[in-house]
């Protein structure tokens, strides 16, 4: 029998969400005097409270505060009007940061997969498991419902009683399905990054073990304090020597309250498997290794732009074309610390 081609789904919260994408990761304040593209886990939280604090340091006493909301609602630029923002795009310096795309995935199903109690997993978690469940050739219909928490946020999303959200899904079926499914059927926060990338330009493309460095260097600049902006968890490692976790459920890492880096939770073929499909990313993360140095932050504090030939730069979109890659590099395993819940 010839096998029937995978069918991928879309829940309609992912598809409201694309609507606005990658312009609700696109945040500007006009006293700010560039942009920040917050590609999302990758030091987005870290980001965006930095903006708060730049540029309405009070906001960030509210005891109820949802950063992301709140940046959403105030500076993101799907809330302006089209040709605002083109408008901004064309002519203000955009700054980004660029993780470890391996490093990025783990945190990923770390932080939405192994962490939460199960009444508190992240609702596009679910919806991933789901369609791993559904992939199996498994079919179920949503008969119950169960609520689940979204930022501050309590809903109720629809559940069936034959997936065992409990036991959740393996780091390998989760790498598996992020690399076969197409970019916009994933969330933003397993989307590679290249997809916030494409079409875009970015004037200054950080690693994000620099964005202490580069944030405290606008600061300081501007006449305020270092923040700080992002704790890098360096300890995590020692928690455990375990290896050989990539085939462990998230339920069963939960119950023995692991949170295994990168080389106890993925083996090489995985490595390989995430070099292969995130092949733009890794040329943009050691791009940006290659050629960052302060004086393109210089240029973003005077407001720097390139000239109209650099808006849709070669570069970029030489980047982002998939190429084949034969070798994982002792850097593709090798993050600067780990760093959860961002």
């Amino acid at each position: 029998m010839e096998r029937q081609p995978r069918v991928w789904t879309m829940s309609p919260r992912l598809a409201s969400d694309n609507q606005r994408f990658p312009l609700d990761c696109y945040l500007y304040h006009e006293s700010l005097g560039f942009a920040i593209l917050a590609i999302t886990k990758t030091g987005c939280s870290a980001a965006k409270r930095w903006l708060i604090s730049m540029v309405e340091p009070e906001v960030l006493e509210r005891a109820d505060l949802d950063v992301h909301k709140y940046c959403l609602d105030r500076f993101a630029l799907c809330a302006l009007r089209p040709a605002e923002s083109d408008c901004i795009l064309a002519h203000t310096p955009i700054l980004s940061f660029i993780r470890n795309p391996a490093e990025r995935l783990r945190s990923s199903f770390v932080d939405k997969h192994v962490r939460p109690p199960v009444h508190d997993l992240f609702e596009p978690s679910r919806e991933v498991i789901e369609d791993i469940a559904r992939g199996r050739g498994m079919e179920f219909s949503f008969g119950e419902s169960q609520a689940v928490r979204l930022g501050n946020t309590i809903l109720s999303v629809p559940a069936s009683s034959d997936v065992d959200y409990e036991r959740g899904i393996t780091f390998r079926e989760f790498v598996e399905y992020v690399c076969a499914a197409p970019p916009d059927h994933l969330d933003p926060h397993w989307r590679p990054q290249s997809a916030f990338l494409l079409n875009h330009r970015v004037d200054c493309l950080v690693r994000l073990d620099s964005m202490n460095l580069v944030l405290d260097h606008i600061a300081a600049a501007r006449g305020r304090p270092a923040t700080r902006a992002i704790n890098f968890n360096v300890t995590r490692k020692e928690q455990t020597h375990r290896s050989g976790l990539c085939d462990v459920h998230a339920g069963e890492l939960r119950r023995l309250d692991l949170r295994p880096p990168l080389e106890q939770l993925a083996d090489s073929s995985i490595l390989e498997r995430i070099a292969r499909n995130h092949d733009p990313c890794w040329k943009l993360y050691e791009k940006s290794r290659r050629t960052f140095h302060l004086g393109l932050v210089q240029a973003l504090l005077e407001r720097r732009v390139p000239g109209p030939a650099a808006a849709h730069s070669p570069t970029i979109e030489a980047l982002v074309r998939p190429q084949p890659r034969s070798t994982v590099s002792a850097d593709h395993v090798q993050g600067a610390g780990v760093l959860d819940g961002d």
